[in-house]
């Protein structure tokens, strides 16, 4: 035994044990009674062969992580639009869900994102810290300035994107510091560690071209709006966001993308709490606070002459028919049809009996009465001009300010005095 201990270590002088044996010093304790050498004798564990180690890097599934985190997202739009397509809630009580209820989920994915996060090790920061930081918020504020710069003339007017829009336009402060928590501090946070922590950084040994496509064709899914031009333009901006990443690390893409939805952000509430302005189509025109917004998709589903969209998703919508030749319209008669419940309804529409009465704006003559459509409540103007039957349906989607505007609306509202073809 003791032949096979020296042949183990090193040893440049004995050392005696207090049991009387003399022990190598590369001995740690003295193998007959197991006391440890005195101090200041070397002390050295036995040589054996050597095992080549790898560093242990936990597998990241970042792709599956982030299809799940998307579909969960899918499924809490379809709950929320489902209640407001039903009639179950008003579209401005939604928004307010989505908001806390993108919060709890925001809250739900980071939670789940940190562990991979931690795994996959991604880039804090790249270069000095405050350059990093600023470089991001340059790129965000400059490419912020071409989207509002290319929306203001695609549609000829201030036009922020829908989402803060709605978000910001019933112009509280409540509303307001939802919406600067929600685009610049939780949706950077959490989609930058995803979209960039986690998938770009996991796909990135692999091929960086591809982990950089890949992150953003996600990140466009995420926002779930599969038109191509906003699957066209989340995906550049993914591109955008990943080459930030990939220069300068988490911290500045983060910047970036905090600084973009600020100025979104601050944009809309610009816009909402600016002057109103005249909206004009196929003849008809409006004035309208800055809140409200044309809709060329509501136009053409609902064969409107002027859509316009307001605080809280509320619409103001203007339609006519041509009217028999030489007939007519007799309002009280309309009025009297209303209030005693006998007025035939649109489908999908309940009249309120009793609501309906005579107005006068600067368009003409007009019945308005109340109605229920699709379980949201409306308010509906029937008046002539032109020989052309006018119909103006407010929804005003529970909105406080919307129910505000309208009126103003009614009054500034200016119809073709002669026949519109149809």
């Amino acid at each position: 035994m003791s032949t096979d201990l020296e042949r183990l270590v090193t040893s440049a002088e004995d050392w005696a044990c207090a049991c009387g044996r003399n022990n190598p010093a590369g001995l740690s304790m003295c193998p007959h009674c197991g006391r440890l050498p005195p101090r200041g004798i070397a002390r050295q564990v036995s040589v054996g062969p050597t095992r080549q180690s790898h560093e242990y890097k936990p597998k990241v599934r970042a792709v599956r992580l982030a299809l799940i985190a998307i579909g969960i997202g899918l499924l809490f739009q379809i709950i929320v639009g489902g209640l407001v397509a039903s009639g179950h809630m008003e579209t401005n009580r939604a928004i307010n869900v989505e908001v806390w209820g993108g919060f709890v989920f925001y809250a739900i994915v980071l939670t789940v994102v940190v562990p991979p996060a931690f795994a996959s090790r991604p880039r804090w920061v790249v270069g000095n810290p405050r350059t990093a930081t600023l470089l991001g918020a340059e790129i965000g504020f400059a490419i912020a300035l071409v989207v509002i710069t290319l929306n203001w003339a695609a549609f000829g007017h201030p036009a922020p994107d829908t989402f803060n829009t709605q978000l910001v336009s019933e112009a509280t402060v409540t509303r307001v510091l939802l919406a600067v928590v929600y685009a610049c501090v939780a949706a950077p946070v959490v989609e930058e560690l995803l979209f960039r922590g986690v998938v770009l950084e996991s796909l990135r040994a692999r091929s960086a071209k591809r982990a950089l496509f890949v992150s953003a064709i996600l990140f466009a899914f995420w926002h779930w709006r599969l038109t191509p031009f906003y699957l066209v333009y989340f995906t550049i901006g993914g591109l955008i966001l990943g080459g930030v990443y990939m220069r300068r690390g988490l911290r500045a893409s983060m910047a970036c993308h905090a600084t973009f939805n600020g100025m979104l952000v601050l944009f809309a509430v610009l816009v909402a709490l600016g002057p109103g302005h005249v909206f004009e189509s196929h003849g008809v025109s409006v004035t309208a606070p800055g809140a409200w917004q044309t809709v060329d998709a509501v136009q053409s589903i609902s064969n409107a002459d002027l859509a316009l969209e307001g605080p809280g998703s509320s619409a103001f919508v203007v339609t006519h028919a041509p009217l028999p030749p030489n007939i007519g319209v007799d309002l009280q008669s309309i009025a009297e049809a209303v209030n005693g419940g006998a007025m035939p309804a649109p489908p999908n529409t309940k009249i309120t009996p009793g609501s309906a009465q005579i107005v006068t704006y600067p368009a003409g003559q007009a019945v308005q009465f109340s109605a229920v459509t699709d379980g949201h409540a409306s308010q509906i103007v029937l008046l002539t001009s032109g020989g052309e039957g006018w119909e103006v349906d407010i929804f005003t989607a529970g909105s406080t300010r919307a129910k505000h505007d309208y009126p103003g609306m009614l009054q500034s509202l200016r119809l073709p005095t002669s026949s519109v073809p149809t």
